[in-house]
């Protein structure tokens, strides 16, 4: 059975977002970037939800079209 590794980025009073809304606040320098992409690069599959994986690709993307028969 494969490993299940959670990640997440955050302040130690928890939280994601400054005051603001913004997460510029935990940009990475390029040390950190190297570090983290040495340390995930092992890794053969990522899940996300919906709002993480929507922030991440679909932001600049066109929408796409209305599914034809909804659920």
């Amino acid at each position: 059975m494969a490993k299940l590794i959670y990640s997440a980025i955050g302040s130690l009073d928890g939280y994601i977002e400054d005051a603001q809304g913004n997460f510029d606040w935990a940009a990475p320098d390029d040390e950190l970037h190297a570090f983290v992409n040495d340390l995930e690069w092992p890794i053969g599959t990522y899940l996300y939800g919906r709002g993480g994986c929507t922030r991440r690709w679909c932001s600049g993307r066109p929408r796409l079209p209305a599914p034809i028969n909804p659920r």
